[in-house]
């Protein structure tokens, strides 16, 4: 009694795998589709199919494995990296962009057979320089520096 307990409120319940073709593709169907499909392919981005989403578009790949939140086609879809999407109307609902997040975040699973891919490489983390940030003049040189080799 105890251990059933314990695995209802440790949250012993698997979770719901968030898939491709049962949980995106609808998303998609409703709100990306009439731009991004095969026939069209604005941005060269085709979100009809998976292979699609995978291969990214003209700038590159809209979300690896893994990233989430971070991802482009996260951003563009919560208005918070330009080009918005979609470019008019309504952004999509927290619930469905929070949905594609987590997908991503998953793994982005094509259907439920798939496994979890992993990310293409280590992430790294972006360094935001200030150029002002630099001291004036050149770099020092050591005072004692002989320009003949020994």
């Amino acid at each position: 009694m105890a251990t059933a307990l314990f695995v209802m409120v440790s949250g012993g319940y698997a979770q719901k795998k968030i898939t491709y073709e049962d949980d995106i593709l609808p998303i998609f169907e409703s709100a990306c589709l009439n731009c991004h499909n095969a026939d069209k392919k604005k941005g060269d981005l085709d979100l009809s199919n998976f292979s699609g989403i995978m291969a990214g578009g003209a700038g590159g790949t809209v979300a690896d494995p893994g990233e989430g939140a971070d991802s482009i086609l996260y951003g563009t879809i919560v208005h918070s990296l330009e080009p918005f999407m979609p470019p008019r109307g309504e952004k999509l609902s927290k619930k469905d962009a929070d949905l594609v997040r987590d997908w991503i975040s998953g793994g982005m699973l094509e259907n439920k057979s798939s496994r979890a891919k992993k990310p293409s490489g280590p992430r790294i983390a972006k360094l935001d320089v200030d150029p002002s940030a630099r001291p004036d003049g050149p770099p020092p040189m050591p005072e004692h520096l002989s320009l003949e080799p020994s």
